[in-house]
């Protein structure tokens, strides 16, 4: 499985990893989505933030069940930003699927507050 947030993310909307053009756009809303990770409760004290495709998964959490749930949203937020669905119906959609999973990043961080805060 591919390490890096922003190869992840690129393969995950459709982009090929080698296509660079739109880098900084995607670590803008990558690093947008972090700042809402972190708000929520999540992450590193300090907060998080990449800056090319060098950062990994790993340098977030090493906490599997939390990082599956992450890579989830964040793909789905970056999706939502970079191309967002043409019609109501779909967009709709996906705005209820990132809620759910928002949803689910809210409650994992409530039950786990002794576990993810240094």
């Amino acid at each position: 499985m591919e390490e890096s947030i922003l190869k992840t993310v690129k393969k995950l909307i459709g982009l090929d990893e080698a296509y660079t053009v739109f880098d900084l756009d995607l670590l803008v809303y990558i690093n947008g989505i972090f700042a809402d990770l972190h708000q929520i409760g999540l992450g590193p004290a300090v907060g998080f933030e990449i800056t090319d495709a060098q950062t990994n998964w790993s340098a977030y959490t090493h906490d599997n069940l939390l990082m599956n749930n992450v890579k989830t949203y964040i793909v789905m937020r970056s999706r939502q930003q970079f191309d967002p669905p043409q019609t109501g119906p779909l967009a709709d959609a996906l705005d209820a699927l990132i809620q759910k999973q928002e949803w689910r990043l809210y409650v994992y961080a409530d039950e786990n507050k002794e576990a993810i805060t240094p």
